[in-house]
């Protein structure tokens, strides 16, 4: 299995620090899921529409949006409320 590097930008970062604990265990095993299998059959992905390389997760209320590049690496840019993800 090919193992990808995960970064999460800062922005990101804070908005998980927002995110009720429970939450937060589900949102770390999505991006160690991710890091291990990258774009996971097992994970509810979807590419968003107008962009390339940009998808994001679902993962109950929570939406998790990164751009998967062509050298392995993710890059988690937002991670919010569904009603909040896409403004």
């Amino acid at each position: 299995m090919t193992k990808h590097l995960v970064f999460v930008e800062v922005k990101a970062q804070k908005q998980f620090k927002k995110v009720p604990k429970r939450d937060q265990k589900r949102i770390i095993e999505v991006l160690n899921t991710l890091e291990k299998e990258g774009l996971s059959a097992r994970l509810d992905i979807k590419k968003l529409r107008g962009y390339q390389r940009h998808f994001r997760i679902r993962l109950g209320d929570y939406r998790l949006r990164f751009e998967f590049s062509a050298d392995q690496t993710i890059v988690v840019y937002s991670i919010s409320q569904r009603e909040k993800a896409y403004e």
